[in-house]
């Protein structure tokens, strides 16, 4: 009786170590695909609502969705990887015009209003001509300094990219770096808390 119990006690031992490994490859094999079309990131921004965001890498979001991109053109952040929201997309006009000289805006920081000089108005306007946002271009940021001012006055039409804002009135985005080209776009970002 002996024997036989040893004799299923190996056969027993050998049909769970292949069912372990296939379920250890399966896993593996899963991990692997979900890891290369999705990531996780915890934000730090201030300009957003969210702090951590599904990253459906390599996929091009829509105007009204969340955008992760690469900060190589852009000033402060050539080394920074950024969530955004979409608010303009090709074929949109961005049209710049001057503030008139002394203008101020209010904006909220850490619960306590503060007035920020306005250097220009960003109009976002769609492609049936119709102005669907308009943002304020201040002359320094919340910590008082300098802003870039890429944009530069006039009209642009948005061509292979993004116009990007944050939530905030304050936010540093395309009204101070410009269109966010596509190769710069990482994937779309999914909101998740």
């Amino acid at each position: 009786m002996a024997a036989i119990d040893g004799i299923e006690t190996r056969k027993t031992f050998k049909q769970r170590l292949i069912t372990t490994i296939i379920i250890s490859l399966c896993l593996a094999i899963s991990i692997h695909l979900i890891s290369s079309r999705y990531s996780i990131v915890f934000g730090h921004q201030q300009c957003l609502d969210g702090k951590v965001w599904l990253i459906e890498k390599n996929v091009l979001p829509q105007k009204g969705e969340y955008i992760y991109i690469k900060g190589t053109h852009i000033p402060r952040y050539e080394k920074v990887r950024l969530v955004k929201l979409v608010e303009g997309v090709e074929g949109d006009v961005v049209r710049v015009l001057p503030a008139v000289e002394g203008i101020t805006g209010e904006v909220i920081i850490n619960n306590m209003p503060r007035k920020l000089k306005i250097r220009a108005y960003v109009q976002l306007v769609d492609t049936n001509g119709t102005v669907q946002k308009v943002y304020p271009v201040y002359k320094e940021g919340t910590n008082g300094s300098e802003l870039p001012f890429l944009l530069g006055y006039g009209t642009t039409v948005i061509k292979n990219g993004y116009y990007v804002a944050g939530t905030h009135p304050a936010s540093y985005d395309s009204r101070y770096y410009g269109i966010v080209d596509k190769k710069d776009v990482l994937g779309r970002a999914i909101l998740i808390f």
